[in-house]
């Protein structure tokens, strides 16, 4: 019997590739705002800059641990479901609960991405009116 012939389990494996795939997404659009970091520094030497530059540098990383941490995290999740050969209630019930709580890990560390991405863009923009 295959394991995906189960609902339960194909709706979880769909949902592990949308999130691989968001992440990915995020990991791009974080490698950008680095860049454009990089870029910025090019402009810009004055002490002030350079404490937020490093501000911002540091979220990114941190950024780029978190999403690389989340995407092992779905590997996990997918190899939990592959390897999963007696489907049954409970395992239903205890592979629920580990997509909630990875579905609200991904929710929040993209929330913050999003927090980080307006306060750069908004920094940026500041920096044009001096």
């Amino acid at each position: 019997m295959k394991v995906t012939a189960h609902r339960e389990i194909d709706h979880f494996w769909h949902e592990c590739m949308a999130w691989g795939r968001a992440l990915d997404f995020y990991l791009q659009e974080n490698a950008y705002f680095k860049t454009r970091l990089s870029q910025a520094l090019d402009n810009n030497i004055d002490k002030e800059f350079l404490e937020k530059a490093e501000y911002f540098q540091n979220c990114f990383l941190e950024t780029d641990d978190k999403l690389h941490a989340l995407k092992k995290n779905i590997v996990l999740f997918q190899r939990q479901l592959k390897n999963s050969l007696v489907v049954d209630s409970a395992l239903i019930k205890r592979l629920l609960l580990d997509h909630h709580k990875l579905d609200a890990e991904i929710a929040e560390c993209i929330m913050g991405f999003e927090k980080l991405k307006k306060a750069f863009s908004t920094y940026l923009l500041s920096l044009l009116h001096h």
